[in-house]
Protein backbone atom coordinates (compact mmCIF):
# COMPACT_ATOMS: atom_id res chain seq x y z
CA UNK A 1 0.00 0.00 0.00
CA UNK A 2 1.19 3.52 -0.72
CA UNK A 3 0.13 6.86 0.67
CA UNK A 4 0.31 9.82 -1.68
CA UNK A 5 -0.17 13.39 -0.59
CA UNK A 6 -2.37 15.61 -2.80
CA UNK A 7 -0.54 17.04 -5.80
CA UNK A 8 0.86 20.50 -5.16
CA UNK A 9 1.20 23.36 -7.56
CA UNK A 10 4.64 23.81 -9.07
CA UNK A 11 6.70 26.96 -8.77
CA UNK A 12 6.23 29.57 -11.46
CA UNK A 13 7.65 28.50 -14.82
CA UNK A 14 6.52 27.22 -18.18
CA UNK A 15 8.35 23.89 -17.78
CA UNK A 16 8.18 21.56 -14.79
CA UNK A 17 10.96 19.46 -13.28
CA UNK A 18 10.19 16.93 -10.54
CA UNK A 19 12.96 16.22 -8.05
CA UNK A 20 12.53 12.99 -6.09
CA UNK A 21 14.36 12.51 -2.80
CA UNK A 22 14.13 8.80 -1.81
CA UNK A 23 14.52 8.25 1.94
CA UNK A 24 14.57 5.40 4.44
CA UNK A 25 15.05 6.22 8.13
CA UNK A 26 16.60 9.61 7.39
CA UNK A 27 15.01 11.66 10.19
CA UNK A 28 18.39 13.10 11.11
CA UNK A 29 19.08 14.88 7.81
CA UNK A 30 15.76 15.08 5.95
CA UNK A 31 14.44 18.44 7.12
CA UNK A 32 17.73 20.30 6.72
CA UNK A 33 18.39 18.80 3.27
CA UNK A 34 14.93 19.48 1.86
CA UNK A 35 14.88 23.06 3.16
CA UNK A 36 18.30 23.63 1.63
CA UNK A 37 17.24 22.12 -1.71
CA UNK A 38 13.97 24.09 -1.75
CA UNK A 39 15.75 27.35 -0.96
CA UNK A 40 18.31 26.75 -3.68
CA UNK A 41 15.75 25.94 -6.38
CA UNK A 42 13.47 28.83 -5.39
CA UNK A 43 16.37 31.27 -5.67
CA UNK A 44 18.20 30.00 -8.74
CA UNK A 45 16.17 27.57 -10.84
CA UNK A 46 14.56 29.27 -13.88
CA UNK A 47 11.80 26.69 -14.36
CA UNK A 48 8.96 25.28 -12.31
CA UNK A 49 9.91 22.57 -9.85
CA UNK A 50 8.32 20.06 -7.50
CA UNK A 51 10.20 18.27 -4.73
CA UNK A 52 8.76 14.84 -3.88
CA UNK A 53 9.96 13.09 -0.75
CA UNK A 54 9.54 9.34 -1.33
CA UNK A 55 9.58 7.56 2.03
CA UNK A 56 10.54 3.89 1.65
CA UNK A 57 8.90 2.19 4.65
CA UNK A 58 10.77 4.22 7.26
CA UNK A 59 10.38 3.03 10.84
CA UNK A 60 11.67 6.18 12.55
CA UNK A 61 10.25 9.71 12.39
CA UNK A 62 11.01 10.26 8.69
CA UNK A 63 7.40 10.15 7.47
CA UNK A 64 6.23 12.66 10.07
CA UNK A 65 8.99 15.05 9.08
CA UNK A 66 8.17 14.59 5.39
CA UNK A 67 4.51 15.40 6.04
CA UNK A 68 5.48 18.50 8.01
CA UNK A 69 7.76 19.70 5.21
CA UNK A 70 4.88 19.30 2.78
CA UNK A 71 2.71 21.55 4.94
CA UNK A 72 5.50 24.06 5.45
CA UNK A 73 7.02 24.48 1.99
CA UNK A 74 5.30 25.23 -1.31
CA UNK A 75 6.09 22.83 -4.16
CA UNK A 76 6.95 20.01 -1.75
CA UNK A 77 4.92 16.82 -1.45
CA UNK A 78 5.39 13.50 0.32
CA UNK A 79 4.74 9.94 -0.85
CA UNK A 80 4.93 6.92 1.43
CA UNK A 81 5.63 3.36 0.26
CA UNK A 82 5.28 0.32 2.50
CA UNK A 83 8.31 -1.47 1.02
CA UNK A 84 11.95 -0.47 0.81
CA UNK A 85 13.91 0.10 -2.38
CA UNK A 86 15.21 3.19 -4.15
CA UNK A 87 14.17 1.79 -7.51
CA UNK A 88 10.68 1.08 -6.19
CA UNK A 89 10.35 4.69 -4.98
CA UNK A 90 11.57 6.18 -8.26
CA UNK A 91 9.32 3.88 -10.30
CA UNK A 92 6.30 4.96 -8.24
CA UNK A 93 6.87 8.71 -8.57
CA UNK A 94 8.33 8.86 -12.08
CA UNK A 95 5.63 6.67 -13.60
CA UNK A 96 2.90 8.97 -12.26
CA UNK A 97 4.65 12.29 -12.90
CA UNK A 98 3.16 15.01 -15.08
CA UNK A 99 6.44 16.95 -15.19
CA UNK A 100 8.51 17.53 -18.34
CA UNK A 101 11.62 16.11 -16.65
CA UNK A 102 11.95 13.74 -13.70
CA UNK A 103 15.07 13.55 -11.56
CA UNK A 104 16.36 12.37 -8.22
CA UNK A 105 19.14 13.10 -5.78
CA UNK A 106 20.35 11.48 -2.58
CA UNK A 107 19.02 13.02 0.61
CA UNK A 108 22.49 13.86 1.92
CA UNK A 109 22.98 16.28 -1.02
CA UNK A 110 26.54 15.08 -1.47
CA UNK A 111 26.50 16.47 -5.02
CA UNK A 112 26.95 20.23 -5.36
CA UNK A 113 23.56 21.67 -6.31
CA UNK A 114 25.17 23.99 -8.85
CA UNK A 115 25.28 20.95 -11.15
CA UNK A 116 21.49 20.57 -11.18
CA UNK A 117 20.65 23.05 -13.93
CA UNK A 118 23.42 21.71 -16.21
CA UNK A 119 21.97 18.24 -15.52
CA UNK A 120 18.42 19.02 -16.67
CA UNK A 121 19.00 21.72 -19.29
CA UNK A 122 19.84 19.29 -22.17
CA UNK A 123 16.67 17.35 -21.34
CA UNK A 124 14.45 20.42 -21.36
CA UNK A 125 15.92 21.46 -24.70
CA UNK A 126 15.40 18.00 -26.18
CA UNK A 127 19.12 17.52 -26.85
CA UNK A 128 19.42 14.45 -24.59
CA UNK A 129 17.14 11.74 -23.23
CA UNK A 130 18.75 11.04 -19.86
CA UNK A 131 21.39 12.82 -17.80
CA UNK A 132 23.69 11.63 -15.03
CA UNK A 133 26.13 13.22 -12.67
CA UNK A 134 29.60 11.73 -12.93
CA UNK A 135 32.12 11.63 -10.11
CA UNK A 136 34.62 9.89 -12.39
CA UNK A 137 35.05 12.60 -14.99
CA UNK A 138 38.46 14.24 -15.12
CA UNK A 139 36.93 17.60 -14.28
CA UNK A 140 34.96 16.28 -11.30
CA UNK A 141 36.05 17.24 -7.82
CA UNK A 142 35.40 14.35 -5.42
CA UNK A 143 36.23 13.96 -1.74
CA UNK A 144 35.75 10.46 -0.34
CA UNK A 145 37.65 7.67 1.34
CA UNK A 146 39.86 5.22 -0.57
CA UNK A 147 37.62 2.19 0.02
CA UNK A 148 34.54 3.87 -1.41
CA UNK A 149 36.59 5.24 -4.32
CA UNK A 150 37.93 1.75 -5.10
CA UNK A 151 34.48 0.15 -4.99
CA UNK A 152 32.99 2.80 -7.26
CA UNK A 153 35.74 2.62 -9.85
CA UNK A 154 35.83 -1.20 -9.80
CA UNK A 155 32.06 -1.43 -10.27
CA UNK A 156 32.01 0.97 -13.20
CA UNK A 157 35.06 -0.69 -14.76
CA UNK A 158 33.29 -4.05 -14.66
CA UNK A 159 30.20 -2.53 -16.25
CA UNK A 160 32.30 -1.21 -19.11
CA UNK A 161 34.26 -4.45 -19.47
CA UNK A 162 31.46 -6.99 -19.13
CA UNK A 163 28.40 -5.04 -20.26
CA UNK A 164 29.97 -2.66 -22.78
CA UNK A 165 28.65 0.38 -20.92
CA UNK A 166 29.80 3.73 -22.30
CA UNK A 167 28.62 5.92 -19.41
CA UNK A 168 31.18 6.58 -16.70
CA UNK A 169 29.29 6.54 -13.38
CA UNK A 170 26.26 4.29 -12.87
CA UNK A 171 25.69 4.90 -9.17
CA UNK A 172 26.00 8.63 -8.57
CA UNK A 173 22.75 9.63 -6.86
CA UNK A 174 22.12 12.55 -9.21
CA UNK A 175 20.15 11.65 -12.34
CA UNK A 176 17.38 12.93 -14.59
CA UNK A 177 15.39 11.90 -17.64
CA UNK A 178 12.77 13.27 -19.96
CA UNK A 179 9.54 12.00 -18.44
CA UNK A 180 8.31 10.42 -21.67
CA UNK A 181 11.55 8.45 -21.96
CA UNK A 182 11.54 7.38 -18.31
CA UNK A 183 7.93 6.23 -18.45
CA UNK A 184 8.65 4.25 -21.61
CA UNK A 185 11.66 2.49 -20.05
CA UNK A 186 10.20 1.75 -16.62
CA UNK A 187 8.04 -1.23 -17.67
CA UNK A 188 11.14 -3.15 -18.79
CA UNK A 189 13.33 -2.27 -15.78
CA UNK A 190 13.06 -5.19 -13.38
CA UNK A 191 15.17 -4.23 -10.37
CA UNK A 192 13.45 -2.31 -7.56
CA UNK A 193 16.44 -1.48 -5.41
CA UNK A 194 20.13 -0.72 -5.75
CA UNK A 195 20.64 -1.85 -9.39
CA UNK A 196 17.70 0.18 -10.69
CA UNK A 197 19.96 3.00 -11.92
CA UNK A 198 22.37 0.68 -13.67
CA UNK A 199 19.68 -1.36 -15.38
CA UNK A 200 17.87 1.79 -16.53
CA UNK A 201 21.05 3.21 -18.06
CA UNK A 202 22.04 -0.06 -19.76
CA UNK A 203 18.59 -0.41 -21.29
CA UNK A 204 18.59 3.21 -22.44
CA UNK A 205 22.01 2.84 -24.01
CA UNK A 206 21.03 -0.40 -25.77
CA UNK A 207 18.14 1.47 -27.39
CA UNK A 208 20.36 4.24 -28.73
CA UNK A 209 19.12 6.92 -26.34
CA UNK A 210 21.39 9.86 -25.67
CA UNK A 211 22.83 10.01 -22.13
CA UNK A 212 24.31 13.35 -21.08
CA UNK A 213 27.02 13.37 -18.39
CA UNK A 214 27.74 16.27 -16.04
CA UNK A 215 30.99 16.39 -14.06
CA UNK A 216 30.08 17.05 -10.45
CA UNK A 217 31.67 18.21 -7.25
CA UNK A 218 30.90 15.55 -4.67
CA UNK A 219 31.72 15.28 -0.98
CA UNK A 220 31.29 12.11 1.06
CA UNK A 221 29.11 13.20 3.99
CA UNK A 222 30.29 10.25 6.06
CA UNK A 223 27.24 8.04 5.60
CA UNK A 224 26.54 5.19 3.24
CA UNK A 225 23.06 4.65 1.97
CA UNK A 226 23.52 0.88 1.68
CA UNK A 227 24.81 -0.31 5.03
CA UNK A 228 25.41 -3.90 3.94
CA UNK A 229 28.02 -2.72 1.47
CA UNK A 230 30.00 -0.75 4.02
CA UNK A 231 30.13 -3.62 6.50
CA UNK A 232 31.41 -6.34 4.21
CA UNK A 233 34.49 -6.79 2.11
CA UNK A 234 32.54 -6.01 -1.05
CA UNK A 235 35.33 -5.84 -3.63
CA UNK A 236 35.83 -9.63 -4.15
CA UNK A 237 32.09 -9.96 -4.83
CA UNK A 238 31.91 -7.32 -7.55
CA UNK A 239 32.18 -9.78 -10.49
CA UNK A 240 29.32 -11.83 -9.04
CA UNK A 241 27.26 -8.69 -8.52
CA UNK A 242 27.70 -7.70 -12.16
CA UNK A 243 26.92 -11.25 -13.31
CA UNK A 244 23.74 -11.12 -11.24
CA UNK A 245 22.87 -7.82 -12.84
CA UNK A 246 23.54 -9.37 -16.24
CA UNK A 247 20.92 -12.02 -15.53
CA UNK A 248 18.40 -9.25 -14.91
CA UNK A 249 19.42 -6.85 -17.64
CA UNK A 250 20.40 -9.06 -20.58
CA UNK A 251 16.85 -10.10 -21.55
CA UNK A 252 15.94 -6.43 -21.81
CA UNK A 253 19.14 -5.60 -23.67
CA UNK A 254 18.53 -8.38 -26.16
CA UNK A 255 14.99 -7.10 -26.58
CA UNK A 256 16.39 -3.67 -27.38
CA UNK A 257 18.70 -5.10 -30.01
CA UNK A 258 15.96 -7.08 -31.72
CA UNK A 259 13.09 -4.64 -31.34
CA UNK A 260 11.15 -7.17 -29.24
CA UNK A 261 10.14 -6.80 -25.62
CA UNK A 262 9.82 -9.77 -23.28
CA UNK A 263 6.18 -10.66 -22.93
CA UNK A 264 5.03 -8.43 -25.76
CA UNK A 265 4.54 -8.90 -29.47
CA UNK A 266 7.04 -7.49 -31.93
CA UNK A 267 5.91 -4.46 -33.93
CA UNK A 268 8.07 -4.21 -37.02
CA UNK A 269 9.20 -1.19 -38.99
CA UNK A 270 6.68 -1.82 -41.77
CA UNK A 271 3.74 -1.48 -39.41
CA UNK A 272 5.28 1.55 -37.70
CA UNK A 273 5.69 3.35 -41.02
CA UNK A 274 2.12 2.44 -41.99
CA UNK A 275 0.75 3.80 -38.71
CA UNK A 276 2.74 7.04 -38.97
CA UNK A 277 1.59 7.65 -42.54
CA UNK A 278 -2.08 7.04 -41.61
CA UNK A 279 -2.15 8.75 -38.21
CA UNK A 280 -3.57 12.00 -39.55
CA UNK A 281 -4.68 14.26 -36.70
CA UNK A 282 -5.12 11.49 -34.13
CA UNK A 283 -3.62 12.07 -30.70
CA UNK A 284 -2.29 8.52 -30.39
CA UNK A 285 -0.42 6.56 -32.99
CA UNK A 286 -1.94 3.25 -31.87
CA UNK A 287 -3.29 1.41 -28.84
CA UNK A 288 -1.48 -1.80 -27.88
CA UNK A 289 -1.93 -4.53 -25.29
CA UNK A 290 0.72 -3.80 -22.67
CA UNK A 291 3.10 -1.20 -21.31
CA UNK A 292 6.08 -3.15 -22.66
CA UNK A 293 4.72 -3.11 -26.20
CA UNK A 294 3.84 0.57 -25.90
CA UNK A 295 7.30 1.38 -24.57
CA UNK A 296 8.97 -0.16 -27.63
CA UNK A 297 6.95 2.01 -30.02
CA UNK A 298 7.32 5.19 -27.96
CA UNK A 299 11.10 4.81 -27.80
CA UNK A 300 11.43 4.14 -31.54
CA UNK A 301 9.03 6.82 -32.79
CA UNK A 302 8.59 9.46 -30.10
CA UNK A 303 4.82 9.24 -30.73
CA UNK A 304 2.11 8.89 -28.09
CA UNK A 305 0.85 5.31 -27.64
CA UNK A 306 -1.92 3.91 -25.43
CA UNK A 307 -1.13 0.91 -23.23
CA UNK A 308 -4.58 -0.65 -22.83
CA UNK A 309 -3.49 -2.59 -19.76
CA UNK A 310 -2.16 0.56 -18.10
CA UNK A 311 1.39 1.76 -17.52
CA UNK A 312 1.32 1.45 -13.70
CA UNK A 313 -0.76 -0.11 -10.98
CA UNK A 314 -2.52 3.22 -10.51
CA UNK A 315 -3.14 3.59 -14.26
CA UNK A 316 -6.23 1.45 -14.85
CA UNK A 317 -6.88 -0.62 -17.94
CA UNK A 318 -8.89 0.92 -20.76
CA UNK A 319 -12.66 0.41 -20.73
CA UNK A 320 -14.96 0.07 -23.73
CA UNK A 321 -16.54 3.43 -22.86
CA UNK A 322 -13.13 5.15 -22.94
CA UNK A 323 -12.24 3.45 -26.20
CA UNK A 324 -15.50 4.57 -27.81
CA UNK A 325 -14.87 8.14 -26.65
CA UNK A 326 -11.34 8.23 -28.10
CA UNK A 327 -12.50 6.79 -31.42
CA UNK A 328 -15.56 9.05 -31.79
CA UNK A 329 -13.42 12.08 -30.98
CA UNK A 330 -10.85 11.19 -33.64
CA UNK A 331 -8.10 10.76 -31.04
CA UNK A 332 -7.42 7.10 -31.88
CA UNK A 333 -7.61 5.39 -35.26
CA UNK A 334 -5.72 2.10 -34.83
CA UNK A 335 -5.54 -0.66 -32.25
CA UNK A 336 -3.32 -3.76 -32.15
CA UNK A 337 -4.80 -6.82 -30.46
CA UNK A 338 -3.65 -10.40 -30.02
CA UNK A 339 -5.26 -13.76 -29.42
CA UNK A 340 -7.08 -14.92 -26.30
CA UNK A 341 -9.83 -13.09 -24.45
CA UNK A 342 -8.27 -9.66 -24.75
CA UNK A 343 -5.24 -7.46 -24.27
CA UNK A 344 -3.36 -8.00 -21.03
CA UNK A 345 -5.01 -6.14 -18.16
CA UNK A 346 -8.30 -5.57 -20.04
CA UNK A 347 -11.50 -7.58 -20.21
CA UNK A 348 -12.75 -9.43 -23.27
CA UNK A 349 -15.36 -6.76 -24.02
CA UNK A 350 -12.66 -4.50 -25.47
CA UNK A 351 -11.59 -7.15 -27.97
CA UNK A 352 -15.21 -7.95 -28.79
CA UNK A 353 -15.95 -4.26 -29.42
CA UNK A 354 -12.90 -3.85 -31.66
CA UNK A 355 -13.76 -6.90 -33.76
CA UNK A 356 -17.38 -5.78 -34.08
CA UNK A 357 -16.67 -2.13 -34.89
CA UNK A 358 -13.21 -2.06 -36.45
CA UNK A 359 -11.81 -3.05 -39.84
CA UNK A 360 -8.97 -5.57 -39.95
CA UNK A 361 -5.97 -4.15 -41.82
CA UNK A 362 -4.49 -6.59 -44.32
CA UNK A 363 -0.90 -7.41 -43.33
CA UNK A 364 0.21 -6.86 -46.93
CA UNK A 365 -0.64 -3.15 -46.48
CA UNK A 366 2.30 -2.76 -44.13
CA UNK A 367 4.74 -5.16 -45.75
CA UNK A 368 3.84 -8.53 -44.32
CA UNK A 369 3.17 -10.20 -40.99
CA UNK A 370 5.62 -8.45 -38.67
CA UNK A 371 3.27 -7.98 -35.71
CA UNK A 372 4.14 -11.03 -33.63
CA UNK A 373 0.83 -12.75 -34.33
CA UNK A 374 -1.26 -9.73 -33.41
CA UNK A 375 -3.90 -8.08 -35.59
CA UNK A 376 -4.12 -4.40 -36.52
CA UNK A 377 -7.60 -2.86 -36.69
CA UNK A 378 -8.65 0.50 -38.08
CA UNK A 379 -11.32 2.19 -35.96
CA UNK A 380 -13.93 4.75 -36.95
Amino acid sequence: MTVTAPRVEAATGTRLVEVVVPVHNEQRVLAESVRRLHSYLARTFPYGFRITIADNASTDGTWGIAAELERELPCVRAVRLDRKGRGRALRKVWSESDADVVSYMDVDLSTDLDAFFPLVAPLLSGHSDLAIGSRLSRSSNVTRGPKRELISRAYNLLLRSLMGARFSDAQCGFKAARTQVAQALLPVVEDQEWFFDTELLLLAESRGLRIHEVPVDWVDTGGWSFVVLSRTDFVPWLPWVVLGLTAVAVPGLLAGASGRKPGGGQVGTGMIEYLKSHQGGATWLVAVDSAQSASSIILSTGEAVIAMGGFTGSDPAMTVAELEEYVSGGQLKYILIGGGDGPRGTDSSVTEWVKANGTLVDASDYGGTDSGGQSLYRLG
